[in-house]
């Protein structure tokens, strides 16, 4: 091998290292960190997307205890296979997994209608695991920037939006308004030191204590509050 050839197997492979150090480890997708090369180019005008799209896949948990790791694993392949095929390729989108069961998708406006006319082919996946077919579905929720939000804020929104598709059924997409975030729940969860009561609490987002916190264990009436913090 000559000096030419040897600097063009490391270009190689530096470029080879660089792909996987931003590709997903289940899907053809990007990664968390390939998505946070990205987040400032949203909403920045041009060519760049202007939506923030949010997918979870619904009941993986259920999933998960009923037939073990591997058929989760691979449900979140299977859907990650469907947002490259019909999001990255359909709508010109960018994809990535985000962590677990959630999916982030770059977006730009004038590609909405196309995403909304497939988002119903992810009400029942159908996949393969050890010849036996299983079935998952994925929801969504998406926030439109407007040149006014950042990408933190639109994620945030896509998330609300999200949680309300996902309690309207599967194969569902919602867009993030001021409505919607009055519609979105919070979960508060705590532990009573007096009963040792495990509690948990759905509450509308809006009426939620800011610091997440509840006031009493409705098993035993004692306060949640300690001596030294105020009521």
């Amino acid at each position: 091998m000559n000096l030419q050839e040897a600097i063009n197997a490391l270009q190689q492979a530096v470029g080879e290292i660089a792909k996987a150090a931003l590709s997903d480890d289940r899907t053809p997708l990007g990664n968390a960190f390939a998505l946070s090369q990205f987040t400032s180019s949203v909403g920045a005008g041009g060519d760049n997307p202007d939506v923030v799209i949010l997918g979870d896949l619904n009941r993986l948990k259920a999933l998960n205890n009923q037939f073990g790791l591997i058929v989760g694993d691979a449900a979140i392949g299977h859907v990650g296979g469907l947002i490259f095929n019909l999001l990255v390729e359909g709508c010109r989108a960018k994809a990535f997994r985000r962590s677990g069961d959630e999916f982030v998708i770059l977006l730009s406006s004038n590609q909405l209608d196309r995403f909304k006319s497939v988002v119903p082919s992810f009400a029942s996946c159908a996949f393969e695991v050890n010849g036996e077919t299983r079935k998952t579905a994925m929801s969504f929720g998406y926030a439109v920037s407007e040149g006014e939000a950042s990408f933190n804020d639109l994620l945030s929104r896509a998330e609300t939006a999200c949680q309300i598709a996902k309690s309207k059924g599967d194969g569902i997409w919602v867009e993030w308004t001021e409505e919607v975030a009055r519609e979105a729940i919070e979960s508060l969860r705590d532990r009573c030191m007096n009963c040792n009561a495990t509690i948990t609490c759905e509450v509308p987002r809006q009426v939620a204590p800011k610091d997440g916190k509840m006031l009493c264990c409705p098993c035993c009436g004692k306060s949640l509050v300690s001596d030294t913090e105020p009521i």
